[in-house]
């Protein structure tokens, strides 16, 4: 702000921040790649970390600020909801085949 000069931090869409907000993730998709990725970048150290499949939908931070969980599509109406440790990159399926996934909450 002293020099009125802007710094482009990120090329994506949707981001959100983590409770503690140490961490900002946000969508990135490119029309030349049929692959949607989340990326979760490190607030202090710049460190980003990418989770990347053919369809991803919601996403949201656990309420420790230490993963993401996220919908993505496994079939032609169906999708899976996926926790993802972006620290240790560890995937779970937490539930597969989700009809009509309409968001999900992580109480």
């Amino acid at each position: 702000m002293e020099n009125n000069t802007s710094v482009k931090l990120f090329e994506g869409r949707r981001p959100i921040y983590s409770d503690d907000n140490n961490y900002m993730a946000y969508f990135n998709s490119k029309d030349e790649d049929k692959y949607s990725e989340i990326i979760v970048r490190n607030l202090k150290t710049g460190e980003e970390k990418r989770s990347k499949y053919n369809a991803i939908h919601n996403f949201k931070f656990s309420p420790e600020s230490d993963k993401i969980a996220y919908t993505k599509t496994s079939g032609i109406y169906e999708s899976d909801l996926v926790v993802w440790d972006y620290k240790t990159d560890e995937h779970c399926v937490l539930i597969e085949g989700i009809v009509n996934d309409c968001g999900f909450d992580w109480k």
